[in-house]
């Protein structure tokens, strides 16, 4: 836990520990999802190949705070952003510049 927020989950592969894999550097996504409960918020990391670029994307669940207590739960919210991510992910990897770990990565998906 870090400033109250924990770790979820990914999506659509389990993680193991505190590690993800992406099994292609062609083409292929993982979400994590971290909430803070106390606070209503959550967010996902976006972590992605889209033809040998890599590319990270955070996305806010901006939803959870009008929600009920039981909200839509963190798998739900991690599959809308895989949907969202997937077919944005040419834009995304092109908002990053080539490097062999691709941080600090610029730009934003509507």
């Amino acid at each position: 836990m870090y400033y109250g927020f924990t770790h979820c989950g990914t999506f659509p592969r389990e993680s193991v520990g505190n590690m993800v894999t992406l099994s292609s550097l062609t083409d292929d996504l993982v979400i994590v999802v971290y909430a803070n409960d106390d606070a209503r918020y959550r967010f996902a990391v976006s972590l992605g190949y889209y033809l040998g670029q890599g590319w990270v994307h955070i996305v806010c669940d901006e939803r959870l705070e009008t929600q009920e207590v039981n909200g839509t739960p963190w798998l739900d919210f991690a599959k809308l952003t895989y949907d969202r991510m997937w077919k944005a992910r040419a834009e995304l990897a092109q908002t990053c510049p080539p490097s062999p770990i691709n941080m600090g990565c610029k730009g934003a998906v509507g």
